[in-house]
């Protein structure tokens, strides 16, 4: 492999031999976690990152748009959920059926939810009682 000679500031290098330190204490190798070796991980990371990032400037796809329109129909959603949740409620069929209750059919929606959400987005607690 050639050798590359570069300067880095004390900030950098603390961070790569804190890096270093915490994988020869994972059980890495002084040969596997050497101060060179994790340079050469970072820069062909960072490489990897630069060339991406590049890319993606070419690609037609905007994420800031793409997040706006995703928020937009959410809340749209959200809002006529709302409304026919409340029009329901006058219904006079429905106001002395306890399971269509306003309050019975929100703690419904929200339970269920949660029960999804915790799925997809697990909370942090679990996340670490699983790596234990």
């Amino acid at each position: 492999m050639p050798r590359v000679q570069a300067f880095l500031n004390n900030d950098v290098i603390e961070e790569v031999n804190s890096i270093v330190e915490s994988r020869r204490a994972e059980g890495a190798s002084n040969q596997d976690a050497s101060f060179s070796n994790t340079v050469s991980m970072l820069v062909e990371l960072g490489l990897r990152v630069y060339r991406l990032q590049r890319e993606n400037r070419t690609d037609p796809f905007n994420q800031t748009e793409f997040n706006k329109l995703l928020l937009d129909n959410a809340v749209r959603a959200r809002i006529t959920s709302q409304k026919l949740l409340g029009v329901l409620s006058l219904l006079p069929e429905l106001t002395n059926n306890e399971s269509f209750s306003l309050a019975r059919v929100i703690e419904k929606i929200n339970d269920e939810a949660d029960e999804i959400n915790s799925k997809m987005f697990p909370a942090l607690d679990d996340e670490e009682d699983s790596n234990e």
